[in-house]
């Protein structure tokens, strides 16, 4: 019988630790050695030579003591008066500073004489703002990165022991237990607010607005909008009795916006001007949005909240209406992604590289700004794909507990299975898939079936898939609802590709990654082989060994580690489809100079340079495919291919390819640049004004040092000839 796995679970908010603060006093200060001070009586510092005996002074009488001098305020010593009369010796000694301060601070000590090389003023330092080199940039995020991954080695070594056992279910059998309390979770939950006024934008054609208007215009504040070429206009029109709405003829410029704040703009004398700018209509703005129009005018797979377009399903309208009315109030809305941006590869220096998550996003909530990736989490719907698409960790989903739900299925796939000939098959499942299509995978499978219910299965990635097959399963089922829209389809269907070319790599046969849509196919039969030859016999002979971790391209590598192992290892790599976030570099060794743009913008330091001599390494494991380095390269020298290395000891080594030797210094014979480098700089520059004499030619091939140096030379000679 199948068992059921429930990961609907809600991000747990973020235990809040209390900071000590350090005591109010510290350790007692050292004992301060006293220093002959400027204002002391020459008397008696003579008197307390080293083997003489303090002599009593004697006090004048009380008639003859000077008086003690008044010091002036503080407020005056800035203005330069009063100086002179804190230098007395009866003066105190915080006036005393005081006027030594001030002295400091006037016109006659702070002035420059101009006559120094550094004759600045370094009071009012320039600072450097957002000017910043990129190789110091990636130093930062070579540090940043070296952080977050200790971090998560610290935390992937505290895992869960057991886990409680749940009740059976009459259906589909014991589920897999999810132990709900003390869940990890790496990034805080965050609700974000919406108020809805009631405020109703219904836009069509005339009948149609008028007769939606009727139905709703008792519960909601309704403004009717009928499209029209002609200069926009409001009128109210009578929809009964005792009630009229305002009519607005024209043509809409643009419709955006969320639940409580929609944003239309129409034409008003050929220009674009908002919906409120028009008489009769309050300023207030739209808080819900029909759209009755065809096509809609927010075309996204997953429209807005607040946002509804049944098109010309009449059904669907009727829901929808019914729907309204509890549209009104306030509402809380999770936000589902979390990004921490120094790990995003989707610009670097003012090169464009990975938009996976742009493209794939069906909310249209996510997009480049600024040369950085901006989510609106207003507009996400929370499906996960972007996560699951991010090759490099920097979207994050707070709602996936992907290392409880492994570690459920890992304890699940430990259990004594009874005697059948395949391995059990793990199916991902969404609330709302339909009841008849899980039954159809539970009767058709040959294998134990273990249920999972997730949110959205386009939130699983091929880090859960080839983790699950890893553990011992044998064969990952999505069963998708109706909330997956066909963009979700297309790239749940181009990760499922990657996936099989990298199993077929390794020998294994049979699809074991399978999109149940609407119907399943034929039963792990790969094409190609006849229904006789696929038992799924290949199966990896142990279960892996490591536990789940929040790093999900490692947690991919490490899978992919045990599989290769215990498979019939077929190739050492596969090639895969251009697009796949792994892959090597391939570089023109001609065309290449080592300018090293190419390591600059690297944002997982796949490339590198060589320490000793002009090198350009690649470490395969850490390259995403993101195209930065072919994009800044100025001699168009690099080339990608996408591939799976499947050991790791070739992947994670660094490959040199392409190295030069160095050229030294014709003054000093030290090796300051590649020979080519300098070669075709020298070629490049034949002709220049800047270099038509034979001592400019030759400063190309001197280190800088050097290359200063014979220039003073040449100058102090020419001023003294």
């Amino acid at each position: 019988m199948p068992r059921d796995l429930d990961d609907r679970q809600h991000c747990p908010q973020k235990k809040t630790v209390g900071v000590d603060h350090l005591p109010s006093g510290g350790a007692n200060p050292l004992p301060r050695r006293k220093v002959p001070s400027i204002f002391e009586d020459p008397a008696g510092a003579a008197n307390n030579q080293p083997g003489k005996q303090p002599s009593p002074r004697t006090q004048p009488p009380e008639d003859e003591q000077p008086m003690a001098s008044i010091p002036p305020s503080r407020q005056n010593l800035y203005a330069g008066d009063g100086h002179s009369a804190l230098k007395a010796p009866t003066a105190a000694r915080s006036s005393q500073g005081d006027a030594l301060r001030a002295w400091f601070h006037s016109d006659s000590c702070n002035s420059r004489d101009g006559l120094d090389d550094y004759d600045q003023d370094y009071n009012a330092f320039q600072p450097l703002k957002n000017i910043i080199t990129a190789d110091m940039r990636h130093h930062i995020e070579r540090r940043k990165q070296d952080d977050r991954q200790q971090q998560d080695r610290r935390e992937t070594n505290v895992q869960n022991a057991e886990m409680p056992e749940a009740a059976p279910d009459a259906e589909c059998g014991p589920p897999v237990p999810v132990d709900r309390e003390n869940v990890s979770v790496g990034n805080q939950a965050v609700t974000l607010r919406l108020v809805s006024s009631g405020r109703l934008m219904i836009i069509g054609s005339e009948d149609q607005v008028i007769a939606c208007g009727r139905r709703l215009a008792d519960r909601l504040n309704c403004v009717l909008l009928v499209e029209s070429n002609a200069s926009a206009s409001c009128r109210k029109t009578a929809i009964s009795e005792n009630l009229a709405l305002p009519l607005i003829r024209g043509q809409i410029a643009g419709l955006s916006g969320f639940l409580g704040n929609f944003n239309v703009d129409i034409v008003i004398d050929n220009e674009k001007r908002p919906l409120t700018s028009l008489p009769g209509i309050d300023e207030t703005g739209i808080d819900l949005v029909l759209d009755l129009s065809s096509p809609p005018h927010i075309q996204c797979e997953r429209p807005p909240w607040g946002y509804f377009a049944p098109g010309g399903d009449a059904e669907a309208l009727t829901r929808i209406v019914r729907t309204l009315p509890d549209m009104v109030g306030e509402f809380e809305k999770p936000r589902f992604i979390f990004d921490e941006p120094e790990l995003c590869a989707h610009h670097r220096s003012r090169f464009r590289g990975c938009n996976r998550c742009i493209t794939g996003c069906p909310a249209n909530a996510i997009r480049s700004e600024g040369g950085a990736v901006k989510i609106n989490h207003l507009l996400c719907q929370g499906c996960g794909l972007c996560a699951a698409l991010c090759p490099t960790g920097a979207l994050v989903n707070g709602y996936l507990q992907s290392n409880e739900m492994l570690t459920g299925i890992r304890h699940e796939l430990q259990k004594p299975q009874s005697a059948v000939p395949h391995a059990p098959a793990v199916v991902f499942h969404e609330p709302e898939t339909s009841p008849a299509l899980l039954k159809q995978i539970c009767s058709e499978a040959a294998a134990p079936v273990i249920r999972l219910r997730v949110e959205d299965i386009s939130s699983l990635g091929m880090d859960i898939w080839f983790a699950a097959l890893a553990y011992g399963a044998g064969q990952i089922i999505l069963a998708p609802s109706s909330q997956t829209t066909p963009g979700m389809h297309q790239a749940i269907n181009t990760q499922i590709d990657y996936a099989a070319l990298i199993l077929k790599g390794m020998g294994y046969a049979g699809k074991r990654v399978v999109l149940a849509d609407g119907a399943l196919p034929e039963k792990n039969i790969p094409s190609g082989t006849a229904r006789g030859e696929n038992k799924f016999s290949n199966l990896p002979r142990t279960a892996a060994a490591f536990a789940p971790m929040p790093d999900r391209r490692r947690l991919l590598r490490l899978a992919i580690e045990h599989l290769y192992d215990q498979g019939p290892r077929v190739q050492p790599h596969v090639a895969l489809p251009s697009g796949a976030p792994f892959g090597t570099v391939r570089i023109d060794k001609d065309a290449c100079t080592f300018c090293m743009a190419c390591a600059q913008v690297c944002p997982t330091s796949a490339l590198a340079g060589g320490s000793e001599q002009p090198q350009i390494r690649l470490v395969e494991a850490r390259c995403i495919q993101c195209g930065l380095c072919r994009r800044a390269c100025p001699e168009k020298a690099i080339a990608l291919d996408a591939r799976m290395v499947y050991e790791r000891r070739v992947s994670e080594a660094p490959q040199v390819l392409n190295q030069e030797t160095s050229f030294n210094c014709i003054c000093c014979e030290k090796p300051f640049a590649p020979a080519r480098l300098v070669e075709r700089m020298a070629t490049r520059l034949d002709g220049h004004w800047m270099y038509r004499s034979e001592q400019e030619r030759r400063r190309l091939k001197m280190c800088r040092d050097c290359r200063l140096q014979d220039i003073f030379d040449s100058q102090h000679s020419e001023k003294y000839r």
